[in-house]
């Protein structure tokens, strides 16, 4: 149920009329995030490219698949390994492994 007033209605201010006092914090803060975000569609965008090359690539080496269905294999120290059905690919570099303690 609606409050009964006795005078005229307040108007309350809505957030866009109402500054707050770290306002050019958040607007920095806001501002850094959009660039974040405009790098990280760049290079999702690279990452598709690279991802498609791979793919690609494999395909015409017309490989054998194991028992899964997926391609794996490791080139000077990289294993790759690529889930056709779901076009997943992994490539991890021995130098990772290593610091990842595996």
């Amino acid at each position: 149920m609606a409050k009964k007033t006795n005078g005229p209605a307040e108007q309350q201010g809505t957030l866009m009329d109402i500054e707050p006092k770290n306002a050019k914090k958040i607007v920095a803060a806001a501002r850094k995030y959009k660039e974040a975000t405009g790098e990280r569609l760049f290079w999702l965008k690279e990452e598709v490219k690279y991802k498609q090359d791979i793919l690609e690539l494999v395909k015409a080496a017309d490989l054998k698949r194991d028992e899964d269905g997926n391609f794996k294999f490791t080139v000077d120290g990289v294993a790759i390994k690529i889930t056709p059905c779901d076009d997943k690919v992994s490539v991890k570099f021995a130098e990772e492994e290593e610091s990842d303690g595996g």
